[in-house]
């Protein structure tokens, strides 16, 4: 057997590198933190992330560590066929909207979904980003004149429409 310093690792070393590899690869595919891996496995932090770093754990704390590997990939496995289940089943499937960043934000220049999508707020700072049509309830972009949805007018200051201009005219017209 050769040693360390020649440059060869032995299967103990090769079994904690795979070891170390999955236990950082399901905790983040399950969306654990590091203070959580360490609280389940019942050390500290700086133990959960020096071994993550390279650094070896003691044989106790590897066997818990192992046993926690195969818990998050039985958590993982059963995520992904309750996913496969909703993917054949679409009853299952969560309703998803899918919205696209068409606006930009005046106040934080963020680009983000906007009152073409129904948003009034910005979702990055906050800021008010629309102005609600008192016709149809539904947001238009600040400072325009007229509602996208329904054309009611929405500043009081808004010039008027051709149509209105032509019916003003003609009741005019009338009224001679």
């Amino acid at each position: 057997m050769m040693s360390k310093t020649e440059g060869t690792i032995t299967e103990w070393e090769a079994a904690v590198s795979r070891l170390r590899e999955n236990l950082k690869r399901l905790r983040g595919a399950c969306g654990y933190s590091q203070p959580e891996i360490a609280q389940r496995l019942g050390v500290s932090l700086n133990t959960v992330s020096n071994f993550e770093r390279g650094q070896f754990m003691s044989k106790e704390n590897l066997r818990k560590a192992e046993e926690l590997v195969r818990e998050l990939q039985a958590e993982l496995d059963r995520h992904m066929t309750e996913r496969r289940g909703w993917e054949q089943d679409s009853s299952k499937q969560p309703e998803l909207q899918v919205k696209y960043c068409d606006y930009r934000c005046p106040a934080c220049g963020e680009i983000v979904p906007g009152p073409n999508q129904g948003f009034a707020f910005c979702g990055a700072c906050g800021s008010v980003i629309a102005v609600t049509c008192p016709e149809c309830r539904r947001p238009s972009p600040l400072g325009t004149y007229y509602c996208a949805w329904c054309g009611a007018p929405l500043r009081s200051d808004a010039p008027r429409k051709e149509h209105e201009l032509d019916q003003a005219e003609s009741a005019s017209a009338e009224d001679e």
